[in-house]
């Protein structure tokens, strides 16, 4: 996902091992990630990961469903940690899941599926103080890139060489899609 830009640079949405945040970056590194508005169920299928944070999706016994169970940690200082949880049935709707835990003043979690990538959002109910399902995340290592009809979902991550934003307080080394 990119913001906004300044001459050669842009504020876009990173992603790396241990998490994601927004940064510059300049703009011939971004690539765009093409959306298939209707994927098969098979693409929803894995473990998909944002830092600590993991939702595994699996086919559920009932046709057309998925079963998701996922996780999340917001870590404070003194070994305080808060934790949040999800799981249940969901139909994808398009490259749209909706998962609400039983109301709308309960966990809602919308989540849209990009190539191999979740961009995810909730209604901050899902859990312990500062804990959330929101952001990018992206498919984990142990679940691989599901392929269907001739297009690979498959996307090659490269970091970047360390590069900054005139502007930028401190340096940064992005991870960018090439």
């Amino acid at each position: 996902m990119i913001g906004r830009s300044e001459g050669d640079w842009t504020c876009g949405y990173l992603i790396s091992a241990k998490g994601s945040a927004q940064g510059w970056v300049r703009f011939v590194d971004f690539r765009p990630v093409a959306a298939d508005p209707n994927p098969p169920l098979t693409a929803w299928l894995g473990t998909w990961l944002q830092g600590e944070n993991r939702i595994t999706m699996e086919r559920s016994n009932t046709p057309g469903k998925l079963s998701l169970d996922g996780e999340a940690y917001w870590r404070g200082g003194r070994d305080n940690v808060h934790e949040g949880a999800i799981a249940g049935e969901v139909t994808p709707t398009g490259n749209r899941l909706h998962y609400e835990e039983g109301s709308a003043e309960s966990c809602i979690v919308d989540l849209a599926l990009i190539g191999n990538y979740l961009l995810i959002n909730d209604n901050n109910k899902c859990g312990g103080m500062n804990v959330r399902f929101w952001g990018v995340w992206r498919r984990g290592l142990n679940s691989p890139p599901r392929q269907y009809g001739n297009a690979p979902l498959a996307d090659k991550w490269d970091p970047a060489p360390p590069r900054t934003h005139p502007a930028s307080p401190s340096p940064s080394t992005p991870i960018s899609l090439r």
